[in-house]
């Protein structure tokens, strides 16, 4: 990957810097590399792209973001402000709003230390949980050979890992489709705000080397 900060392609006769989203780029860094310098109109065309990655690719524009304001929705918000405390009036407009992407810092707290709670590394995750999960495994096990007298309970510890697993897998799904991707009245300023509490700021804004904490980070 290129080091100088630059990685340029022309779409629609405009040059865009997407060096910053090479790392995100879904089918990897490696499938766009072969477009630096090149036209990738046609390219886009024939992979279809959603309506949010042509949003997305406004933030790389050489000059500055590309915006109309008939079709830019940044401008309804401060992005030098906090967020949290302007997405509930965004009314009906939040939900075309949270679901088209952006490039940039999130604020979501004025206070610095309520906003340094919000920044979790992603190593942190693991560290916390996986001793929870090992602690809860052994505890289990030990009442396990208390309640049946089996001194060594191999087998029964893995299928109820295995099923554990399995469960949690349908109720983290369900959670995530359901309550995650709810679709807020943009009639109702609470709702607005929970969602974009618990998961929407991650659809509205993706850092690749942290996470902006939401609800989900525990699933």
């Amino acid at each position: 990957m290129k080091r100088d900060g630059n990685f340029e392609v022309k779409y629609r006769e405009n040059k865009y810097n997407i060096y910053s989203f090479l790392n995100n780029h879904p089918g990897g860094i490696n499938y766009v590399k072969p477009y630096e310098q090149k036209d990738v109109t046609k390219r886009m065309k024939d992979h279809e792209h959603s309506k949010a990655a042509y949003y997305l690719l406004k933030e790389y524009r050489d000059g500055g973001r590309d915006s109309n304001q008939n079709e830019d929705l940044e401008h309804l918000v401060d992005w030098d402000k906090p967020m949290l405390s302007q997405v509930a009036s965004l009314g009906t407009s939040y939900k075309e709003w949270v679901s088209s992407p952006v490039d940039r810092h999130l604020r979501l707290f004025s206070n610095p230390i309520l906003e340094s709670l919000t920044i979790t590394p992603w190593y942190v995750v693991p560290l916390v949980w996986i001793p929870v999960i090992i602690y809860f495994i052994y505890s289990g096990t030990q009442k396990y050979i208390q309640f049946t007298k089996d001194p060594t309970p191999i087998i029964s510890t893995v299928l109820y890992i295995g099923l554990g697993a399995l469960v949690w897998t349908f109720v983290e799904y369900s959670l995530h489709r359901w309550v995650f991707h709810m679709e807020p009245s943009g009639h109702s300023k609470i709702l607005i705000y929970l969602h974009f509490a618990i998961h929407g700021l991650h659809h509205k804004v993706s850092k690749p080397n942290f996470y902006q904490n939401d609800i989900s980070l525990i699933v």
